[in-house]
């Protein structure tokens, strides 16, 4: 599979010889990727022989690493064990080590740029944070198209640890794996406490990406062996982590985002960029070692957001010659905790993925029948998840309208990547609007499952019935018809465990995560389900086993 040890060697092995690497998520549309092929302008792509196919556009040298595992040993006879050295790559600590695609307003993703000095400042603080017992088995879950992956890699691999390679942090629902550090988002924290699913071999948790709530750190410490949970907060364009606290006893105080990783400082400014007194709410900007190069092939939007450092002190060696506006707002507490306080613009983080709603919204009015989109984000199912509305061109009678939400979700569904995809599209005649014109976003209507789903098909017996009834617990939408399509109701893979979770508590079946992904309405599922229970006993319903990968 793409996560694998050759997906690691191949980083690796780009960077000592002296290049970039630019992470494609073989997962994405076609579309995106070309996009990204372009925009970086790609001579060479590392794959294997299945993802291989997502890169039917590029015309450059693409190597196959299918094997290489098993082949290095005999491949590398007559290479030399040590490192090239890095005078003869002509390598300075301002190259470039890799580009990371973020989700951009103008509707395409834009490339953050990343030099050698900017990593190494965040693995020399990770390496006094973080102790040897702790970083010795790191869940590697992250994909690389975000930065929580250049942690869980280049922390246990610089310092003498391990990476355990996974597809997801959820591989831990289906398999027990011997790791001492899992760095995730919050949400999926969630779902695996849920499941009693984190192994007692880990000693330490990294929470990132999205706003962290105090009981689930006590939860943590209560219910696991760990003895250390951090709260991590930044952007990629300060090399994945800007602030940091840390908890080892229950937490008692509202939750902060903590102080400035070393090397690092962080500015609470105003309209002018002029410093607020402490306790102000005002924009946060960050300087030091790791403020990134800036947008690749962007020098406007750079110049927007890495501005001239009005305080830079040259005489201080981690000061940075620009600060990252973040476009967060803040505020200092008595304590010198930063409080987190929301975003100013439209950007918004589901499930931990960085997602501008301006370019779902821009993708969604590209297409023809569109005539105007607003994309927000509302609770479904007890999660924050993307909601999107849609105003076609023409008037359009029930049938018609559900035919063209059905038609511009695949469109959406071709053109962006499946988290940035709103879990909910509803189509609406008219806007609400308040007095002055605006558009009244509280008005919109709440997604309801008669609206979500297509023609109502009732179901037939009692199996259809007990699953009906389970997915609409999990879902919070009702009623739900048995052709309904998980996906296409809210559902997404956080609340797939949730149903698992269902699933062994009412029918008493362990139901792996890959069955729930392969059948996805509930009349299949219930016509599995029936087979299954005439000719077993309730127990587990058997899956491939996940393949562990270590280095």
């Amino acid at each position: 599979g793409w996560r694998s040890l050759a997906m690691v060697i191949g980083v690796l092995a780009i960077l000592k010889s002296g290049g970039a690497y630019v992470p494609l998520d073989p997962s994405y549309p076609v579309e995106r990727i070309q996009y990204m092929l372009d925009d970086a302008a790609l001579g060479l792509v590392l794959s294997d022989s299945v993802a291989q196919q997502s890169l039917t556009g590029f015309d450059g040298q693409v190597l196959l690493l299918d094997g290489l595992a098993d082949l290095a040993g005999h491949l590398c006879d007559d290479c030399p064990s040590t490192n090239l050295p890095v005078s003869d790559c002509g390598l300075s600590v301002e190259n470039l080590a890799y580009i990371i695609y973020t989700s951009g307003s103008t509707g395409r993703p834009k490339g953050v740029a990343i030099e050698h000095r900017n990593t190494c400042a965040m693995l020399h603080w990770a390496r006094s944070e973080f102790d040897d017992a702790m970083i010795s088995r790191v869940l590697a879950s992250t994909s690389l198209n975000f930065d929580l992956s250049i942690f869980e890699l280049f922390v246990p691999l610089s310092f003498g640890g391990c990476c355990v390679v996974v597809p997801d942090a959820l591989a831990l629902l289906d398999k027990h794996y011997d790791v001492t550090l899992i760095n995730t988002v919050p949400s999926a924290i969630k779902a695996l406490l849920e499941q009693r699913a984190i192994p007692a071999s880990v000693q330490c948790i990294n929470l990132a990406g999205e706003p962290l709530a105090v009981p689930v750190v006590n939860r943590i410490l209560a219910d696991t062996a760990c003895r250390q949970v951090y709260n991590l907060y930044g952007p990629s364009e300060d090399t994945t982590y800007s602030t940091y606290v840390g908890f080892s006893s229950e937490v008692t105080t509202p939750m902060t985002i903590g102080r400035v990783v070393a090397n690092s400082q962080a500015y609470i400014l105003g309209d002018s960029a002029e410093l607020l007194p402490k306790g102000c709410i005002g924009e946060l900007y960050l300087g030091g070692l790791g403020v990134a190069r800036g947008y690749y092939n962007k020098p406007e939007l750079t110049a927007e957001r890495f501005i001239a450092n009005p305080y830079y002190d040259p005489e201080n060696a981690t000061s940075s010659a620009r600060l990252y506006k973040t476009g967060d707002l803040v505020r200092y507490l008595p304590d010198g905790n930063i409080a987190f306080l929301g975003r100013i613009d439209d950007q918004v983080k589901i499930r931990g993925f960085r997602i501008e709603l301006g370019e779902v919204e821009e993708q969604l009015t590209q297409h023809a029948t569109v005539d105007s989109a607003v994309v927000i984000t509302k609770e479904v199912a007890g999660s924050e998840q993307l909601v999107g509305y849609i105003k076609p061109q023409t008037k359009l009678d029930e049938a018609e309208r559900q035919v063209f939400v059905r038609d511009v979700k695949t469109a959406i569904s071709a053109q962006l990547p499946d988290y940035m995809v709103p879990a909910i599209l509803m189509a609406i005649e008219q806007w609400p609007l308040i007095a002055n014109g605006k558009l009244n976003k509280k008005a919109l209507p709440d997604p309801d499952g008669s609206a979500l789903q297509g023609e109502y098909v009732a179901p037939k017996n009692s199996i259809e019935e007990a699953l009906v009834s389970l997915w609409q617990d999990v879902l919070g939408i009702a009623p739900i018809g048995i052709t309904a399509n998980f996906f296409d109701v809210g559902g997404n893979s956080l609340l797939l465990t949730r149903l698992k979770n269902k699933f062994k508590d009412d029918f008493s079946i362990e139901v792996p995560i890959k069955f729930l992904f392969e059948y996805q309405t509930i009349a299949v599922q219930a016509s599995v389900l029936e087979i299954y229970l005439e000719n077993n006993e309730p127990n587990e319903l058997h899956s491939d086993d996940l393949i562990e990968e270590e280095l």
